[in-house]
């Protein structure tokens, strides 16, 4: 078990491989993060897997809560890229009263919150994303990249419930412009880019501009 308790980070992550995170590259046993901050800075990673707390997330509990991601920037080819978390593949997750203002370009599965959550199951309660810019039109490695975009989980193949959660934009940027998802982006949507399994939403809204090609919802792009 690791606790990771009032951390800050402010700076620069670079990485040549995959799996790499603010806080964690990768988790294999139960991790709780409580009332960290990932206050300034960004991340490059040139392979798959990066979060802005967490790269992968495994094992058997991952709890996240009173935390924010205020300012992170990636910029990569990379897959399962995530405000906070890059994939979550444990058997329980949760995101709770956190706060996430992401700025990331990558190829395919982009989150504010969550790239990708693969398995397990995966609760997102009373969290807000202010989402700056959230894309993948970075040129990826397979011919299906460029989809799956959403302000909290870009691909969710696992159950996954949300509840009190609001993604919106508060930047001065024009409310035209590309927010979440671009114009050749498929499967984009103001919470879930894509969803192949149970997925649930209450008390939630998305006040933020959504972009794409095909598959593009409001709250889920395809379900």
């Amino acid at each position: 078990t690791v606790l990771l308790d009032s951390i800050t980070v402010n700076g620069y992550i670079n990485a040549g491989g995959y799996k790499v995170g603010g806080l964690v590259g990768a988790a294999s046993g139960n991790l709780t993060i409580s009332a960290c901050v990932f206050a300034s800075g960004s991340i490059n990673c040139d392979d798959d897997i990066c979060g802005g707390l967490v790269g992968s997330a495994g094992g058997n509990s991952i709890v996240i809560s009173n935390s924010e991601v205020r300012a992170l920037h990636v910029e990569s080819d990379a897959e399962m890229v995530g405000g906070f978390i890059g994939m979550c593949s444990s058997t329980t997750c949760k995101i709770e009263d956190c706060y996430s203002s992401p700025t990331i370009n990558g190829s395919k599965c982009v989150g504010g919150l969550i790239g990708q959550v693969s398995v397990g199951s995966c609760e997102i309660i009373d969290t807000r994303v202010d989402a700056n810019l959230l894309d993948a039109s970075n040129p990826g490695k397979n011919e299906n990249s460029n989809e799956c975009v959403g302000g909290l989980v870009g691909l969710s193949s696992s159950l996954t419930k949300i509840d009190g959660c609001t993604v919106f934009h508060s930047s001065d940027q024009q409310y035209d412009q590309d927010i979440i998802g671009s114009p050749a982006i498929d499967k984009v949507g103001g919470f879930v880019g894509a969803s192949y399994v149970e997925l649930y939403i209450d008390n939630s809204e998305v006040e933020s501009p959504v972009n794409g090609k095909n598959y593009i919802g409001g709250f889920v792009g395809i379900a």
